[in-house]
């Protein structure tokens, strides 16, 4: 048995009741390919369908805003759940703290 605190039975169903169209990527195996994809889609994205504001829910995308603001002018907000606030690498911080 399986309990979700969501009123909703799956993703889908949830992102069908939004006021507002939900994109997700799906994942592919190859890092670089992955990366790939994600920006040649976020890119097409943003020509077709001319964004006022991205909102991205994970900080490790967060390139791909700064992407859509330096070649489309269109500002982002990034959504932090909490646990990446407590990362620990220095790198990593200073990353976070870029985007």
């Amino acid at each position: 048995m399986a309990y979700s605190a969501s009123p909703f039975e799956s993703v889908t169903e949830f992102d069908r009741e939004q006021p507002y169209p939900v994109i997700r990527f799906r994942r592919l195996k190859n890092y670089t390919a992955n990366a790939l994809f994600r920006v040649m889609t976020f890119a097409r994205l943003m020509i077709k369908e001319d964004f006022d504001l991205v909102l991205i829910a994970n900080y490790s995308a967060g390139f791909l805003g700064i992407l859509g603001k330096l070649l489309f002018r269109t500002p982002y907000v990034i959504i932090g759940h909490g646990s990446e606030f407590l990362e620990q690498s220095r790198v990593r911080m200073q990353l976070l703290k870029a985007v």
